[in-house]
């Protein structure tokens, strides 16, 4: 990891007029081209082969794309001034002969809508923030340590099939189907049925149809009826939020957990010291996001380059100055 930071920095500074906007590297076999601007994305992207890395400074960049190629895609996080953001709709058609390698999104905000139209060999999207997630065809993946304020699915025949699983998520709004929840803060689940639900806080919303299931899992309603129709087990209710968060995000107690408006930098999901210990999953860990053995993070696995001033001239010895400020991973 560290030969191919230095290997970018060497890259960067050979661009001095560049360097400190918009970046984009992409990594073939040890190779690495740099593309900059708001369209530094969608020009690495249509360059990129199944196995490409894309490596994206903070910033705001464009998006509109569509991905066919099973690449790593990573950003400098979802959050705080340095966050990295990727405007309008992604679309997701990769060829389901292309197992190459496996799909992996990382550190990312995704602003727009968020299309997945594809049979993707176990893809992994964690870390980021995503504002509308939709299924068009088949899925097979995990979700993991991502904030995501609304999730749907298209028609599809009865011969397609959803495999997804939210890890440590927080999501805002449910209109899907057959779908795992483990260690995950739900708001409103739009009358979703087939789903499974572990070690998981469902904040407002509907009563759990009856062909979900539900395992240590806490319900926060006024009444306790969220899991009066669903196969269950170690399920318990609360009246409010404040009865068990410590920090929660939303105007008022009750209604969906977290709208766009509602949203602050600040919200940590983290549950009341007491709630720590009383509201335990079926693996001895809290209930909630910070549970299992993978809690939720923002902050990106790997060291993310935030910023970066070049002197715009090299020296009398031929050398340019350069100033790297690096996050390190987590």
């Amino acid at each position: 990891m560290k030969k191919v930071f230095l290997v970018l920095i060497v890259l960067l500074c050979c661009a001095t007029s560049y360097a400190q906007h918009l970046v984009a590297t992409l990594e073939h076999e040890g190779n690495i081209i740099v593309f900059y601007g708001m369209d530094a994305f969608k020009q690495a992207n249509n360059s990129a082969v199944s196995g490409d890395v894309i490596t994206l400074s903070s910033g705001l960049f464009n998006g509109n794309a569509e991905i066919k190629k099973n690449i790593t895609l990573r950003g400098a996080g979802w959050k705080g001034d340095k966050k990295t953001e990727i405007r309008d709709n992604i679309s997701i058609k990769i060829p389901s002969s292309d197992n190459v390698s496996n799909l992996s999104f990382e550190g990312i905000q995704f602003s727009g809508e968020m299309y997945v139209d594809s049979l993707l060999h176990n893809p992994l999207i964690s870390r980021c923030r995503l504002r509308e997630l939709r299924f068009r065809n088949v899925f097979n993946g995990v979700f993991s340590s991502c904030y995501i304020e609304g999730v749907g699915q298209q028609y599809v025949p009865d011969t397609m099939h959803f495999q997804v699983t939210f890890s440590n998520c927080v999501l805002d709004m449910l209109g899907v189907h057959n779908m795992s929840f483990l260690n995950c803060i739900v708001g409103q689940n739009m009358s979703g049925s087939g789903h499974i639900f572990v070690n998981s806080i469902l904040v407002g919303g509907n009563d759990l149809d009856y062909s979900c299931i539900a395992v240590n899992c806490v319900s926060v309603r006024e009444n306790n009826s969220c899991f009066s129709k669903c196969n269950g087990t170690n399920n318990v209710t609360v009246p409010s939020r404040s009865s068990i968060f410590a920090n929660y995000p939303g105007k008022s107690e009750y209604g969906y957990f977290i709208t766009n408006t509602d949203y602050d930098d600040a919200d940590s999901y983290e549950l009341l010291p007491a709630a720590q210990t009383q509201y335990i999953g079926n693996d001895g860990t809290q209930v909630g996001v910070y549970g299992g053995d993978q809690p939720f993070s923002y902050i990106p696995s790997y060291p993310c380059i935030n910023n970066m001033q070049v002197s715009n001239k090299s020296n009398d010895e031929g050398k340019i100055n350069v100033k790297v400020e690096v996050t390190p991973a987590q």
